[in-house]
């Protein structure tokens, strides 16, 4: 069995580097943020010498996967400090987050700001993006854009950051404008609550934030206002529907330099966001959850 495992980890491996080349031409042509004259050394990360090639971190990451199926993960506490904030928000004290599977539908009325439009966060150059995981991002796009219908805008999520930072990047991936806001992360993911997400897991009731490829899914209104579902295409994720995991609204969180509040697991934004985050994600478009500078 093992050597039937190592067998298909290298195929896959190998077929993903004999395909490397044709994935940067198609990169280049279908994405907006690539349009630029030097787009593409803004999101181009090129190995340093000495460095494991791509695939071996690929085999390496299809081991880790396979032999963690709950998707836990542990990572050790930042050694960077936290930077300056204004304050802190107080954590949600609502229940269950499963909750929010009794619900009612998303009139459409309620999203009158266009596709994108409008966000009250601060606008970022694409080279302001984590630009590992906007290739990782960008590779998984390309390999799966049948199942994503949403090609016009993908997110981003750097839970490396501290949770006072623009870390949730929405990419128009047409004409390459990026908008950053505030977003929370779990309880069981920052247990000393510092800002700091150190702790992921997939399994049910931790509370904790997921890494990986989400698609989203349906909108509606639930306990905590306009939310949207998240399906998650990862072992690191693959609970995240049962779990509702979703994005939603919260008073927790703000646009502010500020030690946000902690979520359940979902990724929640501060109520002036909500509209434009569902109006430009919706109906399946790709989310990654990630940690810059990390193998994930």
């Amino acid at each position: 069995m093992k050597t039937a495992i190592l067998a298909v980890s290298i195929a896959l491996a190998l077929t993903g580097a004999a395909a490397a080349g044709e994935m940067e031409d198609l990169r280049s042509s279908s994405f907006g943020i690539d349009a630029g004259p030097d787009a593409r050394s803004a999101v181009s990360v090129p190995v340093p010498a000495g460095e494991p090639v791509p695939v071996l971190g690929a085999m390496a990451d299809f081991f880790r996967l396979l032999f963690t199926p709950d998707g836990g993960v542990e990572i050790a506490n930042p050694v960077t400090d936290a930077p300056g904030v204004d304050g802190e928000l107080e954590d949600e004290a609502a229940g269950d987050p499963a909750a929010d599977r009794v619900h009612e539908p998303l009139d459409e009325a309620a999203l009158e700001t266009s596709r994108g439009g409008g966000l009250k966060a601060v606008s970022v150059q694409v080279s302001q993006v984590p630009q590992d995981l906007m290739r990782k991002a960008q590779d998984y796009f390309m390999a799966n854009s049948g199942r994503i219908s949403n090609k016009d805008f993908m997110g981003i999520i750097d839970f490396s950051q501290h949770s006072s930072r623009p870390r949730f990047y929405i990419v128009g991936l047409r004409d390459g404008s990026v908008k950053a806001i505030r977003v929370a992360h779990g309880k069981g993911s920052d247990p000393d609550h510092d800002g700091f997400a150190t702790v992921f897991s997939n399994t049910p009731n931790s509370n904790a934030s997921s890494l990986g490829f989400y698609l989203t899914g349906e909108t509606y209104i639930g306990k905590h206002g306009k939310s949207m579902r998240l399906h998650g295409l990862s072992s690191t994720n693959s609970n995240a529907l049962s779990r509702a995991i979703v994005i939603h609204e919260a008073t927790y969180v703000q646009e502010a330099n500020v030690k946000q509040g902690r979520s359940f697991g979902c990724p929640a934004v501060a109520a002036s966001e909500i509209a434009n985050v569902i109006s430009s994600l919706k109906g399946g478009a790709l989310i990654y959850g990630g940690l810059a500078n990390s193998d994930f």
